[in-house]
């Protein structure tokens, strides 16, 4: 591939020059930006900008996106090699060989930090997405025909490289931003020169379909062009969760309302920890919606926090967030009593100890320390997600805040506490009955030690145990009014 002809390289970069500020300006002539606000870290792309304009051939700018933060987690030093063989070990655990299979399913040669096993270029980057495709292959019904596969965020296409490798008819819709989409269109057309591909930058390019291309590359303001397809599987791994409530909501409107999709795969933030008072934590606030909202039509085929492809012990703990695998089937209708389910599953819950002994300390218990949760379809945490998805309530919403708090064992919150706090609020507003003790108990429960709730004044003196004078107490009782009462 690092042989293919200079001139072909150089007009993909060309190409991609083109499209990119092409679209730039369709975006900035229409407000696009002001429309739908990126989260903090798509504000900011000058350091993408200025590899987009910078001179460097399309293996190096591949490189040197792959240097940033932003799309890859292959270190540089020996780690990676650890990473690898983990990784490999992971794959034969879950009965899959690599080296069984076609020599073609290996990483590209323009990806850097390969290593290379057996003859083969491989990353930690790879191997992941080689686990994402068997996890699709073992919940998803792939089709011989033509498999019509729409991402959204691709990134760099390194998902959509390893799908494309293993599942050759499949036709490719990454829906992304311009940045994100200047790269994977270099990375994608370099890894395949013989696909039949389009770069959206006029809604009537696909006005024939796109069962004709291996690859579509849509910019997001022109996504709606794509509606009048059908499409097989949606995906989208670790970029809702860099969107704004507002924007992830918009996007799981696409997805629910308005795609044709049967299958969706998703790996997104949730219940992940931050400390307060930091701008950061202050943004985390409007970014937390990524796994909450799916709506009750769809069937769960499998659902995990942490899945065990994610548990990468070397380097991922501390560079990649907390993710949930969601991978789910899209009902041609909703018959069922999605009330009568819920409540069927909080019913069975409210049997279960950390509920029945809510408020209590457990001491010299597994109860006071759980180290082992089950995070899977089995567990607590799933059965209540779900109850909720089916039909939110008061009583399975406060069932999950006091749930929560069994498994939080620091003065840190989830971010999606606030979410289901505020849901909580909502649904005692506009139910007429009264909660009841759990209800009124979740609403209370960890406010006074909750650093992003309690006053940063008020934190203070509690987490120090300092004199309150007269002043504090009043604006106590005036903080207590405001944020306790039912």
């Amino acid at each position: 591939m690092l042989e293919l002809q200079k001139g072909y390289a150089d007009e993909i970069v060309r190409q991609a020059k083109d499209f990119y500020h092409k679209t730039k300006s369709i975006y900035d002539e229409a407000g696009y930006s002001q429309s739908y606000q990126p989260e903090e870290m798509w504000k900011n792309t000058r350091d993408l900008v200025s590899i987009i304009d910078s001179d460097a051939s399309a293996v190096e700018t591949i490189r040197l996106v792959h240097n940033t933060y932003r799309f890859s987690v292959n270190p540089a030093d020996s780690i990676k090699e650890k990473m690898a063989d983990w990784y490999l070990g992971y794959l034969m655990q879950s009965g899959i060989n690599i080296f069984d299979l076609d020599i073609t399913i290996q990483e590209s040669p323009i990806s850097l930090n390969s290593v290379r096993r057996d003859g083969r270029l491989l990353t930690p980057d790879f191997l992941r997405t080689v686990a994402i495709y068997f996890e699709i292959q073992k919940y998803c019904n792939i089709p011989k025909s033509k498999f019509r596969i729409a991402e959204l965020g691709a990134g760099c296409g390194h998902l959509a490289r390893t799908l494309k490798l293993f599942i050759p008819n499949s036709v490719y819709v990454d829906i992304d931003l311009p940045e994100a989409l200047y790269f994977a269109y270099i990375f994608l057309r370099l890894n395949f020169p013989d696909a039949k591909t389009c770069y959206v930058t006029d809604a009537s390019q696909l006005k024939d379909g796109i069962q004709d291309f291996d690859f579509v590359f849509v910019p997001t303001m022109f996504a709606d062009c794509v509606l009048k397809n059908k499409f097989d599987l949606f995906c989208n791994t670790a970029s809702l969760g860099e969107m704004t409530n507002p924007v992830i909501r918009h996007w799981m409107d696409f997805v629910q309302n308005r795609l044709k999709v049967r299958y969706f795969f998703g790996l997104n933030r949730f219940l992940n920890m931050f400390s307060a008072y930091g701008q950061f934590s202050q943004d985390r606030l409007n970014e937390n919606e990524c796994s909450v909202l799916f709506d009750p039509k769809w069937r769960i085929l499998h659902w995990e926090l942490e899945p065990p492809f994610a548990r990468c012990p070397y380097e991922e703990p501390s560079r990649v967030t907390r993710n949930l695998e969601i991978v789910a089937e899209r009902l041609p209708d909703t018959s069922s009593d999605n009330k009568l389910q819920s409540q069927q599953i909080i019913e069975d819950l409210m049997d279960e100890d950390w509920f029945r002994y809510r408020g209590k300390y457990m001491s010299l218990t597994m109860r006071s320390n759980v180290l082992a949760n089950d995070l899977t379809m089995s567990g607590t945490l799933f059965k209540l997600w779900e109850s909720i998805r089916l039909y939110p309530s008061k009583a399975n919403v406060a069932m999950m805040l006091i749930y929560l708090h069994t498994l939080t064992k620091t003065d840190y919150p989830f971010e999606e506490w606030f979410y289901y706090r505020n849901l909580l609020k909502r649904l005692v507003k506009t139910e007429p009955a009264k909660g009841g003790d759990a209800v009124r108990y979740a609403l209370r429960l960890s406010v006074w030690h909750n650093p992003f709730i309690v006053p940063e004044w008020l934190y203070y003196i509690l987490r120090n145990k300092a004199k309150l004078r007269t002043g504090h107490i009043r604006k106590i009782l005036k903080w207590k009014t405001k944020y306790l009462n039912l």
